[in-house]
């Protein structure tokens, strides 16, 4: 029986923390991201194989996901054309 590899266990982990962080831990949100990145696990060989990238390239690109998101959390409203408008409803 094949058993599953520390690194899989690794991979698997760093989706769900990722997975929770991008959905705010709000539970309806989960299930939309959880596909989302189930989506781009299940393309990877596809990714690797047409272009010839590393194996590495689905979590390279989960992490660029998550940090473009984290720099723009943490940026909304500190750069002018990131400021909320004056007459938004909260």
């Amino acid at each position: 029986m094949a058993r599953p590899t520390p690194r899989w266990w690794r991979a698997t982990v760093f989706t769900g923390i990722l997975v929770a962080f991008l959905a705010r831990q709000v539970p309806l949100a989960v299930i939309p991201v959880a596909i989302l990145f189930g989506a781009l696990a299940a393309a990877g060989g596809i990714i690797q194989r047409r272009m010839g990238l590393p194996d590495a390239t689905v979590l390279v690109l989960q992490g660029l996901i998550f940090v473009v998101l984290l720099t723009s959390d943490t940026l909304y409203g500190r750069i002018p054309f990131l400021q909320p408008k004056a007459g938004s409803a909260r």
